[in-house]
């Protein structure tokens, strides 16, 4: 299944960036959510007139989203700052491999961005049937939302405390609900991806990513 995601050439030389960038998982509690990340995405929204924007920090397991801004379908806005996705699950793994700026148009839902394949949902079970403990935490909580369709189980307002990378309680259904019940649908059919790099010594350690639910071609 590996061979639908991009590996990367130097992840060694990254991951020391990383370290020195103070970037690593066990150190960013201090970080998330500070006013100098919501205070870009919240611009970067207004200007592109996006549906999604977002810095995230990349170690060597875990992406972590120092600010998420997030437009909901009934319009209202909110900040999943904390929230963390595997490494090897995130479109900006597309972004660290290529160590450069990159844009694409398509469907998420299809699996057709242009150039950055994704992981699919029998590949993303095999993963955590194999044990990948935290590729099975978030391909568990993500199959019980589809299995729910009603919305049985009520979504439930995710706190930076729920997502803290330093624990693992708090990440219940309800809020994984809350989350991607709203996001995922406002991405498809049709998907835009801007991806940007942040660097520390010519290496990626961080994206700054807006995402869109219809094609770009201004951003």
């Amino acid at each position: 299944y590996m061979k639908t995601m991009p590996t990367y050439d130097n992840e060694a030389e990254r991951l020391v960036a990383v370290k020195e960038a103070g970037l690593e998982t066990a150190d960013i509690t201090d970080t998330i959510g500070a006013d100098e990340f919501t205070s870009i995405t919240k611009e970067a929204m207004d200007e592109f007139g996006v549906c999604t924007a977002y810095i995230g920090s990349i170690d060597g397991t875990r992406q972590t989203y120092q600010s998420w801004r997030q437009k909901h379908l009934d319009g209202s806005v909110q900040d999943h700052a904390g929230l963390w996705l595997p490494n090897k699950f995130g479109m900006c793994k597309h972004t660290v491999k290529a160590n450069d700026v990159v844009v694409a148009n398509g469907s998420l839902g299809e699996n057709t961005l242009e150039g950055m394949p994704m992981f699919s949902a029998e590949e993303m079970q095999s993963m955590a049937m194999a044990g990948d403990k935290e590729m099975g935490r978030i391909f568990g909580d993500v199959q019980q939302m589809m299995e729910d369709p009603e919305g049985k189980v009520p979504n439930e307002q995710l706190t930076k405390e729920d997502w803290s990378p330093h624990g693992e309680n708090g990440m219940t259904y309800g809020k994984v609900r809350g989350f991607f019940g709203n996001a995922l649908p406002a991405w498809t059919p049709q998907t835009h991806y801007t991806g940007i790099p942040i660097k520390v010594g010519g290496e990626t350690v961080a994206t700054f990513c807006v995402i869109d639910g219809k094609q770009r071609d201004d951003i």
